[in-house]
């Protein structure tokens, strides 16, 4: 059990165990109890910190009939992707790189509104990035300038949205 020791093979309990190693132990336990409060304290003050006001929307209800509501959703699309999500270059927009980005995983009722940045994990200027293709459950960043997709992979471009 996390309150007995062993020492030279023998099991010692916290009665036997001398004044320094009994703080010891108890500093550790507390420490610990700290950092959860702490951390808890946090998340959950920040939580109670945000505030979101509809000002309008395109409908007064959505497509299902459900009222107006506000979802937040944020995620990080890497630069190191794989498969059909990554940096591709366009045939559609010839000299553009484009990347399809999943949110299905948002439950979003409707069709939302997306802000997207590109940002380098290493020092490096991403180009800007326009939103294209917009749906419920996926959509797509084309670079506003000439780049081609292996020099955003070089540069670690990855999508903030």
């Amino acid at each position: 059990q996390w309150y007995q020791r062993r020492v030279r093979g023998r099991v010692r309990r916290p009665a036997q165990l001398s004044l320094p190693q009994q703080l010891k132990a108890l500093s550790s336990l507390y420490l610990n109890m700290i950092l959860i409060l702490v951390l808890f304290s946090t998340v959950l003050t920040l939580s109670l910190q945000s505030d979101l006001k509809i000002i309008s929307t395109l409908s007064e209800t959505t497509s299902t009939g459900a009222p107006p509501c506000a979802r937040t959703c944020t995620g990080v699309a890497l630069w190191s992707s794989t498969g059909d999500r990554k940096w591709k270059d366009s045939g559609y927009f010839p000299g553009r790189a484009f990347m399809d980005l999943d949110i299905r995983h948002c439950d979003f009722v409707s069709t939302p509104v997306v802000t997207a940045t590109v940002t380098s994990e290493i020092v490096a200027l991403c180009p800007p990035v326009t939103n294209r293709a917009l749906s419920r459950t996926w959509f797509s960043v084309y670079t506003a300038e000439d780049v081609r997709a292996g020099t955003l992979r070089s540069k670690r471009c990855d999508v903030h949205c």
